[in-house]
């Protein structure tokens, strides 16, 4: 892959309690892929199909502008928005797989926003809340990968692709008590519609293809219905004496998707499961040495 990006980011004080951040950037992506089938034995080799369509190319623009406003000290608010769009074009090659289509293109846009709230009622406490807006545009993995994930079946592309949005809120405090201890400690949802997940599909109307030799039930990516996530993360830091500290940290989520024929809730893939780190650590000088348990 090779990725070019250019971005422009000002900011500008309004008044001593204003100030704002604009920008826009532009990105290219140009996908090569290539593939072929080697007789370890003999050193014979020959071409076959690839797993990405080859010199295909994905783009996307955006511009921003977002607002912080601070009242009083203790209180301040953030407001941005964003509009994004992206295009994506695919060069199929018909040579090893019967694909329906020569070229396929893809494009779309999205207009997101936010909105934060931070209040530290003492300089030792924190609050923070916020709203916001977001979506993850397919790409060339999405759109145009053909492979065999699995003994018996073949992921196929589906440029019908649209984006998925995310509709998140998200709530936290961090609280420090004396001069070695701080606990902190957030809640957070975020509801995807439109969301991507490999479903069984139809290619030229068949839904089990050959695929090298071998019959396969075919698949592609999909926008299923909707899905969501949910989760908490905690935190504490403790300052020992004679250069010791403490840390720890939590996080616990839960994610489901809807079955886009049943209409029932079933867990989510890639929803990580309750994980943490618990770290020792002592500083003296120039040496820092760290003891540390990861778990989940």
């Amino acid at each position: 892959v090779q990725a070019y990006s250019i971005n422009l980011d000002f900011d500008k004080k309004i008044s001593s309690k204003t100030q704002i951040f604009y920008g826009a950037e532009a990105l290219l992506n140009v996908v090569r892929s290539s593939a072929l089938r080697k007789n370890i034995v003999t050193g014979e080799q020959s071409p076959t199909n690839t797993r990405y369509p080859d010199n295909s190319s994905w783009q996307a623009y955006g511009a921003y502008l977002n607002l912080r406003y601070k009242p009083v000290n203790r209180l301040t608010f953030n407001a941005g928005i964003r509009y994004s769009h992206y295009q994506i074009r695919a060069e199929f090659d018909t040579l090893f797989f019967p694909f329906p289509f020569v070229t396929a293109r893809n494009k779309n846009g999205a207009l997101n926003g936010g909105l934060g709230l931070v209040w530290q009622p003492t300089g030792r406490t924190r609050f923070y809340s916020n709203l916001s807006t977001g979506f993850r545009a397919p790409n060339i993995d999405d759109m145009g990968k053909v492979f065999d994930s699995q003994p018996g079946t073949v992921v196929v592309p589906n440029p019908a692709l649209k984006p998925e949005y995310a509709y998140n809120a998200e709530a936290g405090a961090v609280k420090t008590l004396g001069r070695f201890l701080k606990i902190d400690g957030a809640v957070y949802y975020t509801l995807l519609t439109n969301a991507l997940a490999r479903r069984d599909f139809k290619f030229n109307g068949a839904d089990s293809i050959d695929y090298e030799g071998e019959k396969s039930r075919v698949m592609a990516i999909q926008n299923v219905s909707s899905a969501y996530v949910y989760g908490l993360q905690a935190g504490i830091s403790v300052m020992l004496n004679k250069g010791f500290s403490l840390i720890s940290k939590i996080n616990y989520q839960k994610g489901e998707e809807q079955s886009d024929d049943s209409l029932k809730w079933y867990p989510k893939s890639h929803v990580p499961p309750l994980f943490g780190r618990t770290e020792l650590n002592y500083t003296r000088k120039k040496l820092v040495l760290c003891f540390y348990a990861v778990y989940h």
